[in-house]
C-alpha cells in the first residue's frame, strides 16, 4: 500500500491504465489475503489456545466471523491510494461518514444478543458494503464496472466461502499428536495445497500471469 499511492499518481492522467493497475492490485491482494485469513479460520481453536489458553477455545466462532469481516475489508484498503491519485479524497470522507453511521447500528443490534451475533452481523456488513463501496468510490473515480471489480476476487472468494463451510462441518476439527502447533502446521499446509490446486484448475491464467511477472523481475 505504501508503494501504490505514488505508483497510481504517476499514471493518474491515463485513466484506462489507472483502472487496470488498480484492478490488478485487488486481484493480487485477494490471492494472498483469502488463503491467509482462511488459515486463521480453520485453525481458530488452536490459535486461541496457543495465544490465550484453553478457556478461550469457545470463542473460535467469533474469530471465524471476524476473520471473514476483515478479509473482505482488506480489499477496500487500496481505495485510499485511488482517492489520492484521482484527487477525490472527498469521496473517502463521505464514505467514512457513511461507515460511522451504519456500523454502530449492526453492532448495537448484535449486542442485544451476544458477542457471537455481533461478529456475525459485522461479517454480514462487510459483504453488504462491497456494492456500495464500488458505487460510491470505484465507479466515479476509475469508471470501474461492478462485474470488472467482482471478477478480480470472485474465484478466491468462492474457494474461501467453500472452505469456511467445510470447516463449519467440523472437517478440520482434528488434533495431531496432541499438539496444537502440529495441527496448525498441517491445516496450513492442507489449505495452501487445496488452494493451489483450485487456482491451477479454475484460474490458471492468473497463475501464468504471476509466473511471467516473476520472470520479468528476475531479468
Amino acid at each position: 500500500m505504501n508503494v501504490l499511492s505514488p505508483l497510481l499518481s504517476t499514471i493518474q492522467k491515463d485513466r484506462e491504465r489507472l483502472k487496470i493497475s488498480y484492478l490488478k492490485v485487488i486481484k493480487y491482494l485477494a490471492l494472498i489475503n483469502f488463503p491467509t485469513f482462511l488459515i486463521l479460520i480453520v485453525s481458530s481453536k488452536e490459535i486461541l489456545y496457543l495465544l490465550y489458553g484453553s478457556e478461550y477455545e469457545d470463542g473460535s466462532s467469533v474469530l471465524v466471523f471476524l476473520a471473514i469481516a476483515y478479509c473482505l475489508a482488506s480489499l477496500s484498503n487500496p481505495v485510499g491510494s485511488l482517492q489520492i491519485a484521482t484527487g477525490r479524497t472527498d469521496l473517502g470522507f463521505k464514505w467514512t461518514i457513511f461507515r460511522v453511521v451504519i456500523s454502530p447500528i449492526f453492532i448495537f443490534v448484535g449486542a442485544l444478543f451476544d458477542i457471537g451475533t455481533v461478529a456475525v452481523l459485522y461479517a454480514l456488513l462487510s459483504i453488504i458494503l462491497i456494492v456500495p463501496l464500488w458505487y460510491v468510490q470505484l465507479l466515479p473515480m476509475g469508471q470501474i464496472r461492478l462485474l470488472e471489480y467482482l471478477k478480480q476476487f470472485f474465484k478466491p472468494f468462492l474457494f474461501f466461502i467453500g472452505m469456511v463451510l467445510i470447516s463449519k462441518l467440523k472437517m478440520f476439527d482434528f488434533q495431531l499428536f496432541e499438539s496444537e502447533i502440529v495441527s496448525v502446521l498441517v491445516k496450513t499446509g492442507t489449505v495452501i495445497l487445496m488452494y493451489l490446486v483450485f487456482m491451477f484448475v479454475f484460474d490458471y491464467k492468473t497463475i501464468k500471469e504471476l509466473s511471467i511477472i516473476k520472470l520479468r523481475l528476475r531479468v
